[in-house]
């Protein structure tokens, strides 16, 4: 799937702050069709230091692709959308 197919299958899945690790946040959430959504931001302390997060903040796909470095849908095993760096 390319990222305008993302954007309208699962845009609109809520995903949640999951963790905090060397400068990455990761948001993590699960669609309807048991697809596994995961997007990861910052990476660079450049990038996050202006990021302010709360334990239960929660964000979708179409809010933060373009800001998101890492980006991932699977579903069944299968890797439907994998973007490194935006």
């Amino acid at each position: 799937m390319n990222k305008q197919e993302i954007l309208a299958a699962y845009g609109t899945v809520p995903v949640k702050f999951r963790r905090y690790y060397k400068y990455v946040f990761t948001f993590g959430g699960l669609a309807e069709d048991g697809a596994q959504i995961t997007i990861c931001i910052g990476g660079m302390a450049d990038d996050i230091y202006k990021q302010t997060i709360h334990n239960d903040e929660e964000t979708t796909l179409a809010i933060e692709i373009d800001s998101a470095f890492i980006v991932q849908v699977k579903k069944d095993g299968e890797m439907l959308y994998d973007s490194y760096g935006g």
